[in-house]
């Protein structure tokens, strides 16, 4: 079934490729009532029938439910998001959502937790979109990151079974969360040229690998997630970003040394615990009283592996 459902992302993403202009050119043309008729086609019966009448034609867009609509009449919002703590593992499935026949008008959309499959085509998203969670489905392909629309600020398409590479070194700069976790995305990563404002950003659970540099983060990041991945190498804690919260590295094959020079005032969970370090634990730049200052949560492992040193 997997294979299956990967051959068809496959076709899917090659059919966009072919026709995506034709799409666009008939977009203008087409009504909004077809455009969200579209975009549910391949959703499950149970799904599509909270959209229809008695008779089992759709009702006007304007009166479904997570759909709301802005001065001009335009969709404006979708959230078809189910409970974050039921398990969409434990749902029938609910078909395929296909993303590009959003109206181009949409600047939110939520579908997390629902069970559908599909592909992510980032190039196809609205350009106004803003938020877009899609987490916790059963989603697969590639996504190119960069083609997502230069308005985007939160993203989410963590725990799906997204793969391939990410780049990361071209997102909008609009961006501000990013939450990939949980997926089977490989390769290296560049976290040299992140967005500006880049508040927020998981990748953890994944396949990904190489070397990390945590010295070039944007200023205005306060979590970044690595753990539950392949990273080796040195823990460099120099220069982090003076607003960070939490730092999560561990559970990855880091097996150099760790080196810090300071730690900023707003940082209060930093774990490194799961890897197999074997070098020193260098503190340069610190203070003699520099234990004195950092709350347990922020100095256990590093105190662990100073000992074991």
């Amino acid at each position: 079934l997997i294979e299956t459902f990967r051959c068809f992302c496959q076709v899917a993403m090659l059919f966009h490729a072919l026709w995506s202009s034709d799409v666009d050119k008939n977009f203008p043309s087409m009504s909004t009532q077809d455009l969200m008729e579209m975009l549910v086609s391949e959703m499950s019966e149970d799904n599509t029938k909270q959209f229809k009448d008695e008779n089992g034609n759709f009702r006007d867009f304007t009166e479904w439910e997570g759909v709301e609509v802005d001065d001009t009449g335009n969709v404006s919002t979708i959230h078809w998001d189910d409970d974050p703590d039921e398990d969409p593992s434990e749902k029938p499935n609910h078909g395929v959502i296909l993303l590009d026949w959003l109206p181009r008008s949409v600047t939110s959309l939520k579908v997390g937790g629902r069970g559908f499959t599909g592909c992510v085509n980032c190039k196809g998203l609205p350009t106004k979109l803003i938020e877009f969670d899609a987490e916790r489905n059963f989603m697969e392909g590639t996504v190119d990151l960069q083609d997502s629309p230069d308005t985007i600020k939160h993203l989410d398409l963590s725990k799906n079974l997204f793969r391939g590479t990410l780049h990361l070194v071209a997102l909008p700069k609009s961006l501000t969360y990013l939450y990939l976790d949980a997926n089977s995305f490989h390769g290296l990563i560049d976290l040299w040229n992140l967005p500006t404002n880049l508040i927020e950003l998981s990748l953890s659970q994944n396949k990904l690998y190489g070397t990390v540099d945590l010295e070039r983060l944007p200023r205005s990041m306060g979590g970044l997630w690595l753990d539950g991945n392949s990273f080796h190498g040195d823990i460099k804690l120099q220069n982090l970003p003076p607003r960070i919260v939490c730092l999560e590295m561990q559970d990855n094959i880091f097996d150099g040394s760790v080196i810090i020079d300071s730690f900023p005032e707003s940082l209060r969970c930093l774990s490194i615990s799961g890897n197999p370090l074997k070098g020193e634990v260098l503190f340069t730049g610190l203070q003699p009283d520099f234990w004195n200052g950092l709350s347990a949560s922020k100095v256990k492992d590093l105190r662990n592996q100073e000992e074991s040193s």
